[in-house]
């Protein structure tokens, strides 16, 4: 008996040492386990950081990028817009490059797109134009609309009407922005009325013979009295419209108002409403009036009335405009000191580094969409396999897509089982105790047995004979 308990005792001893050596590796596997974990750990964070690190500027980069493309996308179609509406010669000029309107927002407080309509109207409305001529006169009526507080729609095709018009030269028109800026300034019309009067008047006007500063003078004048706009324009269209009926205008010759010089030309307003103002000085209101509604209608005569009662102020404001040259560049200076000018500038030029960016990209984009045109052709004739090979890629997607997902929930169980080690450890010392423990309550029991067999007689005879 006492060599079974020592076999078991032995056993036991030897099994205790392989549950230290077990345990030790499992020490060792933990800690080599935590090391690994917290490697991948510490390389995932690095990358998270980074990720967050980028993301703004990521962010930033897609939006920029996307309203770069659109920006110049929308100042693309109005530059080819303008194109379409000029000469062929005319087009092949650096002057009116897109390159040129940018730079000419940089230095004028008009967006490039702004600029681009302004030559739109210009362009389309004034026959002959050269490159040169077109940008020239381009920033010349973007000052003028600062100067004037206009908008630039409104500015150019008044420009153009009274251009084409009165068949002014391109040279010539500095000089009619500043007798409009003049006419605004030495009266109570903005450049609103004083267009919309040129536009009702300026036909009647250049056909009778007058030219376009005399009739400034003239709506000067009216603005003053209370007459604007189409009411003024309307009213000298029907003075000009009125005296080709010789009947009219014998009735001003009756009172010894000339209407028309020695070559048959009619003679300037300015003068015909000074004659008759001096020729009606003895008469009474309502003589001088019937005589005025006989020669120019009822409203021709309500104009015509006032520009004769202030011919004095007429004669002043037909030379003070005449002699505005540099109006229209002072008025722009002074607008130009505002902070809106300085505001708009600085918004000129975030603006062209969007443009130039969108230029950049155009030819990537347009490459892309052309791409997805020819597909989108070829899907809708599906007649050569093309779908066949969309559902195909759809496949490979859908399986790339499973296949990295599988790896994915993989590697977070490994994670997680390298991360509970210490679990494991925990087990297997859990079944090393228990197994000491069996061994020790092993022989205890062992013990107890054979003690009561050989206090027994027969027990101990049985091992004396065992032992024998």
């Amino acid at each position: 008996m006492a060599t079974v308990i020592d076999a078991i005792i032995k056993l036991q001893d030897e099994m205790s040492d392989k549950l230290k050596a077990v345990n030790s590796n499992l020490k060792k596997t933990d800690r080599m386990a935590k090391a690994t974990s917290k490697s991948i750990s510490n390389l995932g964070k690095k990358f998270d950081s980074a990720a967050d690190k980028l993301k703004p500027f990521a962010a930033a980069a897609i939006g920029t990028a996307t309203l770069a493309v659109n920006a110049f996308a929308e100042f693309d179609d109005k530059y080819y817009a303008m194109l379409n509406k000029i000469d062929s010669e005319t087009r092949e000029s650096a002057a009116i490059s897109k390159q040129a309107f940018m730079d000419m927002s940089l230095n004028v407080a008009k967006s490039a797109e702004d600029l681009i309509g302004i030559a739109d109207s210009l362009g389309g409305a004034i026959d002959g134009l050269s490159g040169q001529q077109l940008n020239t006169m381009t920033e010349s009526v973007a000052k003028f609309a600062i100067a004037t507080k206009t908008a630039s729609d409104v500015a150019a095709n008044m420009i153009s009407n009274t251009v084409n018009a009165f068949r002014l030269p391109a040279e010539e028109v500095p000089k009619l922005l500043d007798a409009i800026t003049a006419a605004s300034n030495y009266s109570s019309a903005n450049v609103d009325d004083l267009g919309e009067a040129l536009t009702k008047c300026s036909t009647a006007a250049a056909g009778a013979n007058q030219n376009v500063y005399d009739m400034t003078a003239a709506l000067a004048v009216l603005a003053g009295t209370g007459v604007k706009g189409s009411e003024a324009g309307t009213g000298l269209a029907n003075i000009f419209e009125r005296m080709a009926n010789p009947d009219n205008v014998e009735k001003l010759t009756n009172i010894g108002v000339a209407v028309f010089d020695a070559q048959g030309k009619m003679r300037s307003l300015v003068d015909i409403a000074a004659d008759f103002n001096e020729k009606t000085k003895d008469m009474g209101a309502n003589e001088k009036q019937f005589i005025s509604l006989q020669a120019f209608g009822a409203i021709g005569a309500r104009v015509f009335d006032q520009l004769s009662n202030n011919a004095a102020l007429y004669k002043q404001r037909q030379k003070e405009i005449a002699d505005s040259q540099g109006a229209m560049d002072d008025a722009y200076n002074r607008m130009n000191q505002s902070l809106g000018a300085s505001i708009q500038l600085a918004k000129n030029s975030g603006m062209v580094i969007l443009l130039k960016i969108g230029e950049k990209l155009a030819p990537t984009v347009k490459e892309i969409t052309n791409y997805l045109v020819e597909f989108a052709k070829k899907v809708s004739r599906a007649d050569d396999g093309t779908l066949d090979w969309v559902i195909a890629i759809g496949k490979v997607v859908v399986g790339l897509f499973a296949f990295l997902k599988a790896a994915s929930i993989t590697l977070s169980v490994v994670s997680a089982i390298a991360k509970n080690m210490k679990t494991l450890k925990a087990v297997f010392s859990i079944i090393r105790i228990a197994a000491s423990g069996l061994f020790k309550v092993l022989i205890i029991g062992i013990r107890a047995v054979a003690t009561a067999f050989i206090s027994n007689p027969i027990g101990a005879a049985i091992t004396a004979i065992i032992v024998v």
